[in-house]
């Protein structure tokens, strides 16, 4: 964690996102910049700067977009940066991102919807969980 302390900027990559690695960095205050692939495992920073509230401001739609966000930010450096880092440290706690027991109360009621729907017989049915 040192490391990242210390950065200013995650540069998450293709065509396999950071995962976990991302999830480090948003737990730290380390804003994220990513372009989302076309298969989950390209996708998976997109979704969890969305759940920080951060979706808008650094997922990128090309690659072009992507280096020019990256190098905008970091040749700031400044209030937007900063902005980003005390906007996660501040929602850390109250974030959907990290909260887990809203996360396993739901995926147990998608679990029993789902096993409702099996003993009834019927067929399968669109389910969210969040």
């Amino acid at each position: 964690m040192a490391a990242k302390s210390a950065a200013a900027l995650f540069l998450d990559t293709l065509p396999f996102n950071g995962h976990s690695t991302v999830v480090e960095a948003l737990w730290e205050a380390l804003p994220v910049v990513t372009l989302p692939g076309t298969r989950m495992a390209g996708r998976v920073a997109a979704s969890l700067l969305a759940a920080a509230s951060l979706g808008g401001l650094f997922v990128a739609r090309t690659q072009t977009e992507y280096s020019d966000l990256a190098a905008r930010l970091l040749s700031g450096r400044g209030q937007v940066l900063l902005d980003a880092r005390r906007r996660l440290a501040k929602e850390r706690d109250d974030s959907k991102l990290w909260d887990t027991t809203t996360w396993v109360r739901g995926f147990e009621s998608g679990l029993l919807s789902l096993w409702d729907v099996h003993a009834s017989g019927r067929d399968s049915m669109h389910l969210s969980i969040l």
